[in-house]
């Protein structure tokens, strides 16, 4: 009868010791590098792309934070009528100092005032290459850049943001 025992000398016997060296061969370093090139590379080119949408939604929420307070401000003291001055911002900026002031006595201060963050303080720009918010006599509308006109800078690094404005105590809302 056959022995289903291991021969006790093959056992035993040491399997022959290779010792391998530590680390990656150049080939698979380049062929790593080389995928994480071009995952790398697809990454860029979609940032690039996304970059450009985000700037453009960013810009559609500014102007939809001012149209809101435009529709805030109409629905609890009166809707604003100042006609749009073409090739200037002075009528973008005074309305949005409209929109941000609340007269400190209560009893004469808008419903609701402030419509918009008195926080929010946007440069002007003329510039062709900036996304401005303009003022059209109804509403505020976005230019996108390549577009001609003035308006209010859309700014995408927070910079849009700083200290309240200080009124002088005869502000009025309502230009008089």
């Amino acid at each position: 009868m056959p022995s289903f025992r291991p021969n006790q000398r093959n056992v035993n016997a040491a399997l022959p010791v290779r010792r391998w060296r530590a680390g990656f061969s150049m080939s698979e370093i380049i062929m790593t590098i080389s995928i994480l090139g071009i995952l790398a590379t697809v990454v860029i080119l979609n940032l690039g792309s996304n970059y450009e949408a985000i700037k453009l939604t960013l810009a559609q929420e500014k102007v939809e934070m001012l149209n809101r307070g435009l529709g805030e401000r109409a629905a609890s003291f009166k809707e604003y009528t100042e006609s749009a001055a073409s090739g200037a911002v002075w009528d973008e900026s005074l309305l949005l100092l409209t929109l941000q002031y609340r007269d400190p006595d209560d009893d004469i201060a808008d419903l609701n005032s402030p419509y918009i963050d008195p926080r929010y303080r946007p440069k002007t720009s003329a510039s062709d290459k900036d996304f401005r918010l303009q003022w059209n006599g109804r509403r505020f509308e976005l230019l996108r850049p390549g577009t001609t006109g003035s308006g209010l800078l859309v700014a995408f690094d927070g910079s849009d943001y700083g200290e309240p404005r200080v009124y002088p105590p005869d502000f009025s809302t309502n230009g008089r």
